[in-house]
């Protein structure tokens, strides 16, 4: 369990000196006696009276890297870290990969059941799939078979060649081979070297009566079982068409893949004689529309003449899924099925644990420390919470009803659950109730962090890819700026109307905000408002009291920000602030995003986002009539224009109007002779919102153009659509 964050509390006060001199030094101390006792009872108010605002606050910054190491705070997956830095794990090319999984027990085999429900989720379903490798093969159970498929990874099968030494470990009674009929079983001491004089198995059987371990040694050939695609593929009937499959833990650099039968007693001769191996990324954009893998062919032999197949990539391939299927009726054998890699992992995640930050805090921004080679990126999200676990574990109860574990984490409650019957345990699901969903990832370092308000609980997912298996992207730090306390305890808001609004017409109004605050939150006097153009504030209500406009200001307010800051009349406990704003909306759903700040307090606090209590309560939809409308209210002003330089009507303004477009768009202005031909033209990206495009009255040389009519045209150019608006311009003289 990982410690709480510290909280630091910091009081900012003035130092105030008293004068002393000669004749009035007893005078002056009395002064600075009662001066500092003042000032001291001024501060014992301040932090006892009930309701009151404290006047401390800080800026804090959790950081992991550098002097937090990774590993402390969060798990690793295809990562490693180094000299504080995490980055991709890299392959080893003389590694096999299957037989590296088998060794850490993170190796399974399916049942051919199994098999569809992995092709048809493509593995993503999967009980952790980014931890373990799978192998199943169509049309048989290999989980009840002999040594089953996973003999195929194991790294050694049963045969061990001519002259090794065995040394056993215990007591064993050893049966050599012999044409004596009456040959006795020969007891051997512990630690006896054992040399063969032959290409043998062995195989170990216990024998309670004896109490000890035989041990005898067979023909090869009897001991063929031990290998999994004896049984089933060295036999009569065809076995074109069989496949063997394999599902990575994630997409790894492939370079080589290796397999081969079994080396004796003329074994050796019952290799594939017909293959074709086919693979897949494992990527979003490799699945079909039921999301199964679609396969690729990587190599086919359909007259194999190789008893060791060794094929080899000149440069690495991204795979995750992996078939090799039989083109061939022969019957096979295959002893180990191997795949070596060299590169860095596709995909790299480090998720961090709950991140206590001791109280209910405010967000500031995120930041993280990187270094990327070409073709690498680095993805950052996160999500914050109410209470420290983030899945919910469910019970059957008494009387038939699911009912939540409530151990005080997620590891407890999943101890808790497995430990249930089957018949008791019932579904687990994210909170999402406490909880928020990812954030989309961050776009860059510095970015304010995404949150639902105040939250006492973060978590962050890193996410470090390559499309280039010799490069890497890694990161040095990564880091959260929080303040505490926060400035209220609740903070919802509320804008009204919020149906059925008129696009690009002037609409009044109503932002309301409710504030509960107590305890340690230190209250607020600004509001900021996210609008789509520039606002009007015509009103502020505080509780039933309506501020005359010398008691707040707009400094600050820009074009698409209003904010109102009313520092004589500072929220510090549970009340109501209403704002009436005249403004525009030019999206179909427009949401009025908002944050409170308490200036007194400067740089040592964050501001505090304004929630919504339901999701559409700070959101204003626009006519179901203006869905599509994209470009209106174009004209010019004035018309007509005298170029003549005189200062009157000089040059003419065409205006219009953009909406419901994401980002800056492209938008031609081009003015036209009667003729037809293009006289003028201006080309720049713009996003919604009202824009002035000015025309001087000359042509593409700099030349006035003769009085005349003079068509113009606005042209919008959409993704999959046009928008188009015309017009004419008269110019006299």
């Amino acid at each position: 369990m990982q410690e709480f964050l510290k909280k630091k509390i910091k009081v900012k006060s003035r130092k105030i000196k008293g004068s002393r001199g000669g004749d009035f030094y007893l005078l002056s101390f009395i002064f600075d006696f009662c001066l500092y006792g003042l000032l001291l009872l001024t501060i014992l108010s301040v932090f006892l009276a009930p309701g009151s605002t404290p006047v401390w606050a800080e800026v804090e910054t959790f950081v992991v890297g550098e002097d937090n190491l990774w590993q402390e705070w969060g798990t690793l997956d295809a990562l490693h870290e180094r000299d504080g830095w995490i980055r991709p794990q890299e392959a080893d090319s003389t590694v096999n990969i299957l037989h590296a999984l088998y060794e850490e027990g993170r190796f399974l085999v399916t049942s051919a059941s199994f098999t569809v429900f992995i092709n048809k989720t493509g593995g993503q379903s999967y009980y952790n799939p980014r931890r373990d490798g799978v192998i199943w093969c169509p049309k048989m159970d290999w989980t009840s078979a002999k040594g089953g498929l996973m003999a195929l990874v194991n790294g050694s099968g049963v045969f061990v060649p001519e002259g090794t030494d065995l040394r056993l470990r215990g007591g064993l009674m050893v049966s050599l081979p012999t044409d004596a009929a009456d040959a006795d079983p020969v007891r051997l001491p512990n630690n006896t070297d054992v040399m063969l004089a032959d290409s043998t198995v062995l195989s170990l059987r216990p024998n309670t009566s004896k109490k000890n371990v035989d041990a005898e040694l067979v023909r090869t050939v009897e001991a063929m079982r031990d290998t999994a695609c004896f049984d089933f593929f060295n036999r009569s009937i065809t076995n074109e068409g069989i496949e063997i499959n394999v599902l990575l833990p994630s997409s790894l650099p492939l370079r080589r893949v290796r397999f081969f039968p079994l080396f004796s007693q003329g074994l050796e001769d019952l290799y594939m004689k017909g293959f074709e191996i086919y693979v897949n990324d494992g990527s979003p954009e490799t699945r079909d529309a039921e999301g199964k893998p679609i396969y690729h062919l990587f190599h086919a032999a359909p007259g194999n003449r190789e008893a060791v197949v060794d094929l080899a990539l000149p440069e690495p391939e991204y795979v995750r899924y992996i078939t090799l299927k039989s083109t061939a009726a022969d019957p096979f054998v295959i002893d180990q099925f191997e795949v070596y890699g060299s590169g860095f992992v596709r995909e790299a995640l480090y998720s961090s644990n709950i991140i206590n930050l001791g109280a209910t805090a405010n967000f500031g921004r995120i930041r993280w420390g990187e270094r990327k080679d070409p073709n690498t990126s680095v993805h950052v999200r996160t999500r914050v919470g109410t209470d420290n676990t983030v899945y919910v574990y469910t019970r059957l109860n008494e009387i038939g009803e699911y009912v939540p574990l409530d151990g005080d984490s997620d590891a407890e409650n999943m101890r808790a659950w497995t430990s249930l019957t089957a018949e008791a345990k019932g579904p687990i699901y994210e909170d999402t109730e406490n909880w928020s969903l990812w954030s989309v990832a961050y776009d860059s370092s510095g970015q304010a962090l995404v949150a639902e308000g105040p939250r006492q609980y973060v978590q962050f997912e890193l996410a470090l890819e390559s499309e280039d298996a010799s490069n890497r992207a890694e990161i040095d730090f990564l880091s959260i700026e929080f303040s505490r306390p926060v400035m209220a305890g609740m903070l919802r808001g509320q804008i009204d109307p919020r149906k059925a609004v008129e696009l690009g017409k002037t609409i009044s109004f109503k932002y309301t905000v409710h504030a509960a605050i107590d305890g340690d939150d230190t209250g607020f006097d600004t509001i900021e408002i996210v609008t789509p153009v520039r606002a009007t504030l015509d009103t502020v209500r505080i509780g039933d009291a309506v501020l005359s406009a010398e008691d707040y200001n707009t400094t600050g307010t820009g074009d698409r920000l209003l904010c109102v800051h009313f520092p004589n009349h500072r929220i510090t406990s549970t009340d109501s602030v209403q704002l009436v704003f005249r403004t525009e909306v030019l999206s179909f759903g427009t949401t009025f995003k908002g944050r409170v700040s308490a200036s007194w307090l400067g740089e040592e606090s964050l501001s505090q986002r304004i929630e919504q209590r339901n999701p559409d309560e700070l959101s204003v939809q626009g006519l179901e009539a203006s869905l599509g409308k994209v470009l209106t209210d174009a004209g010019v002003a004035p018309n007509p224009i005298t170029p003549n330089n005189d200062g009157v009507n000089d040059v003419a303004t065409i205006f219009f109007m953009l909406f419901q477009v994401k980002g800056a768009v492209p938008v031609e202005v081009t003015v036209y002779a009667l003729s037809g031909g293009s006289v003028w033209k201006q080309s720049e990206s713009l996003p919604m919102g009202r824009h002035e495009i000015i025309w001087d009255g000359r042509d593409r040389d700099g030349e006035r153009v003769p009085p005349g009519v003079y068509p113009y045209r606005i042209l919008v150019k959409g993704d999959e659509q046009e928008f188009v608006k015309v017009g004419t311009i008269v110019v006299v003289y």
